[in-house]
């Protein structure tokens, strides 16, 4: 498999995000140095909402879908005392639908940024199966079971990370997955 990460500091050119276009494809997870939201960021001045607003786009342009992280909250610290302090959220793995039904089990962590300003970020993943594995079909006969309505309901109901398409795919894979076991 081939993973492309990028440190994308330019993100005000005008050229920035359409080159990233053309660089994304399925298997592509990717590393920006950018927050979606004011809340990834502790202390300092507020970034630009129009910058936000530009990389928020262009994830939900792509249906792009953060996998998330463990560890610490942020990623980058200018190592400062004080109020003089600052930390961001800047390292994230966006990816393809199709590359997170690939990897179902891809979690990212953030390490220890000994040494760094910026903070190790590790990606485990299983490999894709090498047998394809049984394609799910619903069953008619669930219509009228209310087990079934049930799980249905409440895996819906559970809080889903992404914007619009990626948020209902992921809400689709949980309701598979759970009607499967």
């Amino acid at each position: 498999m081939h993973i492309c990460c990028w440190n994308c500091q330019g993100i005000r050119s005008p050229l920035t995000l359409p080159n990233l276009r053309n660089i994304i494809r399925d298997s592509n997870p990717g590393d920006f140095n950018c927050i979606t939201s004011p809340l990834e960021k502790i202390g300092g001045n507020n970034h630009s909402q129009q910058r936000i607003r530009a990389f928020t786009q262009f994830i939900d342009s792509w249906g792009l879908i953060d996998i998330g992280f463990s560890g610490f909250p942020t990623t980058w610290n200018n190592r400062r005392d004080g109020l003089a302090n600052i930390q961001e959220r800047f390292g994230r793995f966006l990816v393809s639908p199709t590359w997170s039904l690939k990897y179902p089990s891809a979690a990212v962590t953030y390490l220890d940024d000994q040494g760094s300003d910026h903070r190790s970020i590790l990606m485990s993943m299983t490999p894709p199966p090498m047998k394809s594995r049984k394609q799910f079909r619903f069953d008619s006969r669930w219509q009228h079971n209310p087990k079934v309505e049930q799980i249905i309901e409440n895996t819906w109901q559970r809080e889903s990370r992404g914007l619009n398409l990626p948020r209902v795919f992921s809400k689709l894979k949980n309701c598979r997955y759970a009607l499967s076991h």
